[in-house]
């Protein structure tokens, strides 16, 4: 049975509406003013919110804002019944995130229909995030586990290597096995790493923009230094105009690594990997092509944590993680991130950073 909670500071207009809701079907929980409706909708966790405007303590607006800030309540259904019907109001309310806007006096069926409508329409909703939900957690289960079990693999099989024979090894021969333990040491802490971030940004959410920039040195170095770990410094093409990006050098860093590295992943070696960046008017624009396995619209559009493509077939190494990563990092930034991509011809990634507005002065 749905629950709605619904908030109306005069007494009997909320009589008269918990009855329709009752004999509807409804379970209804009723508070007299916005700081009641307010304390109830967190102990209750209502399916949807009916609320007026105009009421003492806190008025409607005041409760869509804050329920809108709960990450529990943000999502829940709000519709503002009001006899405030003007379209400014209109706007007003639903600019703060309303799901619908009522105007009384509403007819009994119009009501329960507009209801309903809503509750459906989340009702689709929640299970389109369920779905999305399952799908990163089939994708946790069978990639994640595998991704850190190999390096580790690697790093405890030439360990033992070294202590078991390391009075018959040569000096060359504990370089190169020491080497390959630091290749896999790399490779685990890059999981680690993106694992992390991707907690930081949307689990903890603990995210606030500042307005530092970067020179564009780092993006050359970090593409170079790329090419250098995939061996295709000759494939490396730069087109790099000196310019102040307008972000923190250590998500620039972030962004530009991630890109590069996927563009060098999913070519063919001896092809081009282009980096371009330069200013464009109030932005800063940067491009990455590479000629390789591309993607379809619909894979473009499915970009998420802890998802590959085809990894059956391909049996690449990752999680899916690092494309994913440098999109949220754009979009945090106020920036726009798009793919271009033609399967098995090539792929171009674009990334656009808005330069901040100039601060006048007082």
């Amino acid at each position: 049975m749905p629950r709605i909670l619904l908030i109306e500071d005069d007494a009997d207009i909320r009589e008269g509406l918990a009855d329709i809701l009752l004999i509807a079907g409804f379970e209804v929980v009723e508070a007299g003013n916005g700081l009641e409706g307010l304390a109830l909708a967190r102990q209750v966790r209502p399916d949807l919110v009916l609320c007026d405007i105009m009421m003492p303590e806190m008025d409607g607006y005041g409760v869509l804002e804050v329920l809108r800030q709960d990450e529990e309540l943000l999502l829940t259904p709000f519709m503002f019944l009001t006899a405030l019907a003007s379209p400014k109001r209109q706007r007003q309310g639903m600019s703060l995130g309303a799901d619908d806007y009522l105007i009384k006096p509403i007819s009994q069926g119009d009501l329960l229909h507009a209801i309903e409508t809503r509750l459906s329409r989340q009702q689709v909703i929640n299970q389109q995030i369920n779905t999305s939900l399952d799908q990163v957690r089939g994708n946790i289960a069978t990639a994640l586990p595998h991704e850190l079990r190999t390096p580790l693999s690697g790093i405890l099989g030439l360990a033992d290597i070294l202590i078991e024979e390391h009075e018959t090894l040569s000096p060359q021969e504990v370089l190169d096995l020491a080497k390959d333990i630091q290749t896999c040491s790399k490779r685990l802490f890059r999981l680690v790493q993106n694992f992390l971030l991707y907690t930081e940004l949307e689990v903890t959410r603990n995210w606030e923009q500042n307005h530092e920039t970067t020179i564009t040195q780092d993006v050359v170095e970090i593409a170079q230094a790329k090419a250098e770990v995939w061996r295709r410094t000759a494939d490396l093409q730069l087109e790099i105009a000196e310019a102040e990006v307008p972000i923190a050098s250590r998500w620039l860093r972030k962004i530009v690594d991630e890109l590069v590295d996927n563009a060098f992943r999913y070519s063919v070696i001896g092809s081009a990997v282009t980096v371009e960046a330069h200013p464009q008017g109030a932005e800063w624009r940067l491009t990455i092509g590479n000629h390789g396995r591309g993607m379809t619209p619909e894979q473009v559009a499915k970009i998420a944590a802890y998802t590959q493509f085809e990894r059956h077939y391909y049996e690449q190494q990752g999680v899916g993680l690092g494309l994913y990563l440098s999109r949220r990092l754009v979009e945090l930034h106020r920036g726009s991130f798009e793919i271009k991509s033609l399967p098995h011809r090539h792929t171009r990634v674009i990334v656009t950073l808005p330069y901040p507005p100039e601060e006048s002065d007082p």
